[in-house]
C-alpha cells in the first residue's frame, strides 16, 4: 500500500516523505512499541525497485 501511495508523490519528494515518517515515529511517545524493521524493509525495497 505504501508503494502505491509513493508512486503518486514526485520522485524528488519521496525522500522527504520517508524522513517525515521517521521523524513522526521517533517523536511519538510510544515509538518504542513501533515495529520499525518492517518499515525500513519496505522503504529499502521501494528504493531498490519503486514499482
Amino acid at each position: 500500500m505504501q508503494n502505491k501511495f509513493l508512486m503518486d508523490i514526485p520522485p524528488a519528494d519521496r525522500i522527504a516523505w520517508f524522513r517525515d515518517l521517521h521523524e513522526a515515529i521517533a517523536t511519538t511517545p510510544t515509538s518504542w512499541a513501533v515495529k520499525f524493521q518492517p518499515v525500513l524493509d519496505s522503504q529499502s525495497a521501494f528504493l531498490a525497485n519503486p514499482h
